[in-house]
């Protein structure tokens, strides 16, 4: 008897548990889904709907403007490259130099980094530099 017991009490653990899980993530998913921190909350968001403003992971209006890391697709590394770039906390290889010049100044700084987080907010459609024809691959 005291077998069957001990056996009943750790299926009823076992059940208690897995309620407590299940409770304890719908409560991280719903505050998750509340706040607008990151990137946990816009994780949510964009696993349900990719198209949400700050979900764009593509390439870009006019790729490979601002694509300055060169990994094929816009996202905030880039907006982070060029706002380090601006301040000299990193370096941006020459032959990928102009592609963060987005509002085609002839300079990249923080306005380029601003104008690339608004585009990947949502913000922004497109850059100044996607109207010139001189796009390099």
């Amino acid at each position: 008897m005291t077998s069957h017991f001990k056996t009943g009490g750790i299926h009823l653990g076992i059940v208690a548990l897995f309620i407590f899980g299940l409770l304890a993530a719908t409560s991280v998913v719903t505050l998750a889904e509340k706040s607008d921190s990151r990137p946990f909350g816009n994780t949510i968001k964009c696993l349900r709907d990719q198209n949400a403003p700050g979900c764009k992971k593509d390439r870009g209006p006019c790729y490979p403007i601002g694509d300055v890391n060169n990994d094929r697709k816009l996202d905030r590394e880039d907006a982070d490259l060029i706002l380090k770039y601006d301040t000299g906390l990193a370096t941006i290889r020459q032959n990928l130099l102009k592609r963060g010049d987005l509002n085609k100044d002839n300079l990249v700084n923080v306005v380029d980094g601003m104008f690339l987080l608004q585009y990947l907010e949502g913000s922004r459609t497109t850059f100044d530099a996607c109207n010139n024809d001189e796009k390099d691959d």
